[in-house]
């Protein structure tokens, strides 16, 4: 047994909290080039047209020289070796990390192909969720039902201690979360320490491909049908629809879309939903450019469609997607919107993939409801407003809010 690692024996293992960040309203696309220097200020800067505190040379000074003046001080004084790729990843960043916009970035090669997992919902692993702990260990939220992590034996506050043999107790949930996918069908073996057990556990799991579980659903009481939607994923809208198909099985009365917490996602995804619910040609959508211009209309497709009394249970964390869906239940009096007011983010971010498999990212849009309502910083408003009281929830498993939908449900 590693000396390292005996501080977590026999020993309360803590499991950490997990937080949610606003989701980003996503349209992809592609691109071949980029123009640059339009902005009549940054050419200024770019040949050294303003002034500044330590001046490079004189005016008409690339940003090149500006770069290799700058990386010539570091070699000679910095007592660390820069990494070259890394220097110029870094400029390309720091380019959209300079725009007052909160959702801009750019991703390289590898963190936009983690991005584009996590946008599909699908990616080849063992098909478990893990966070990092407040000591700094990264251990398993839940492994999802029926996946390799389960099969083998893994369990909810296993704590990884090393993976095919490297240590991994100084690594954090995303660099251990890359190391256990991989290729379909190849195995990894990961050692775990578990609360109550002597001696670290080993396993040998066999990736396979995951599917994350964005919807759940269930009935309740007086025949209300419950759906919960975690996010927007492309995933999203083949498991909500399996799940609207049970639930219609069942001939349930009323149905429950709970969208608290849920932060968003893709745009396509929403709209696609929103058509199950909608006639043909029943306006979803807006969005308007920088100049005011409509660049987009997203409409219902189909008139096969769903008519059933509903209730959404929204809160301040419902954000992007979640509140275009919540908007539309409103403005097309779909049904009630029970809880507290969204987040408030009424804008959309292109992402668009430059041809060294790098890609950007920054908000190109604001969208309107079917009414024309702007919810940038504004969000949207429930029809019933109700706090859910935290103490019985955590205590006695009550949902205020969710009490109030059923409610709803059984007076219509």
């Amino acid at each position: 047994m590693a000396k390292g690692m005996l501080f977590l024996k026999n020993k309360k293992f803590n499991t950490g909290v997990l937080t949610g960040v606003v989701g980003t309203l996503l349209i992809m696309g592609l691109v071949f080039g980029i123009t640059f220097y339009k902005n009549k200020d940054i050419m200024n800067i770019l040949t050294g047209n303003t002034h500044t505190a330590r001046s490079v040379e004189k005016s008409g000074d690339t940003i090149i020289s500006k770069v290799k003046f700058l990386m010539g001080i570091i070699d000679e004084q910095s007592i660390y070796e820069p990494n070259d790729e890394d220097v110029i990843e870094g400029i390309y960043k720091g380019i959209f990390e300079s725009l007052d916009d909160d959702y801009a970035t750019y991703y390289t090669k590898d963190e936009y192909e983690k991005f584009l997992e996590t946008a599909t919902g699908e990616y080849v692993g063992i098909g478990a969720y893990v966070a990092m702990n407040e000591n700094g260990y990264t251990y398993i939220v839940s492994p999802m039902k029926g996946s390799p992590a389960e099969k083998v034996g893994l369990k909810t506050g296993d704590i990884f201690y090393k993976i095919d043999g490297k240590d991994v107790t100084d690594k954090g949930s995303d660099e251990i979360a890359a190391m256990l996918k991989g290729k379909e069908d190849t195995k990894v073996k990961v050692k775990v320490a578990r609360d109550g057990e002597d001696d670290y556990l080993s396993f040998t799991i066999v990736r396979k491909k995951i599917e994350s579980i964005t919807v759940a659903h269930k009935v309740l009481e007086d025949n209300i049908g419950y759906i919960q939607v975690a996010s927007f994923d492309d995933i999203t809208v083949k498991q909500f629809q399996e799940a609207l198909k049970e639930l219609q099985k069942e001939k349930v009365e009323g149905l429950v879309i709970d969208l608290r917490d849920n932060p968003g996602g893709n745009l396509d995804v929403v709209v696609e939903m929103l058509d199950m619910f909608l006639p043909k040609d029943s306006m979803i959508v807006y969005t308007k450019n920088k100049a005011g211009q409509v660049t987009s209309e997203y409409k219902a497709q189909s008139n096969d469609f769903t008519s059933i009394p509903m209730c959404v249970l929204i809160n301040g964390n419902s954000a992007s997607a979640s509140e275009i869906f919540a908007a539309n239940v409103k403005d097309h009096k779909l049904g009630k919107l029970i809880g507290t007011t969204t987040f408030g983010k009424g804008i959309v971010q292109t992402v668009t993939r430059l041809t060294d498999g790098s890609a950007i990212k920054f908000t190109t849009a604001k969208y309107f409801t079917p009414e024309g309502l702007d919810i940038h910083k504004k969000g949207v408003e429930p029809d019933i407003e109700i706090e859910l009281n935290l103490d019985d929830y955590r205590d006695k498993k009550i949902d205020s809010q969710l009490n109030v939908a059923v409610q709803q449900l059984k007076k219509d």
